[in-house]
């Protein structure tokens, strides 16, 4: 996990932490929307996560620094993924060191218009 977490120059730290983490990837060859599917894919991951009870953490790779090139080819390299899988994210998994409080939405759910 932490050799993962060293693949982003800044803002891995939940990777390092993390119990587990799962790294979604795609293959681009004949897909233009990889990282639309991706994205749903660490969704649904996010999702089962906060279902199951455990703490989970998008953590972007895309387009970023890593420490020896982008955090993509850092990734791949550590991990052995071919050049044609899309690597958008990561997504740290771990046991919660405490409850999450239960937000306020007043202010945040608008209906029919922004305001309303």
């Amino acid at each position: 996990m932490r050799r993962l977490a060293r693949c982003k120059r800044m803002g891995a730290g939940p990777l390092a932490d993390g119990d587990a983490a799962i790294v979604p990837i795609v293959d681009k060859r004949n897909l233009e929307l990889w990282v639309e599917d991706a994205s749903v894919a660490s969704t649904f991951i996010l999702l089962a996560a906060e279902y199951y009870g455990v703490a989970a953490c998008w953590i972007h790779m895309k387009d970023r620094r890593g420490h020896t090139g982008t955090a993509e080819e850092d990734i791949r390299a550590l991990l052995g993924i071919p050049s044609h899988y899309g690597i958008l994210n990561a997504v740290s998994l771990g046991m919660p060191r405490k409850p999450n409080e239960p937000r306020e939405l007043k202010g945040k759910v608008h209906r029919g218009r922004y305001g309303g």
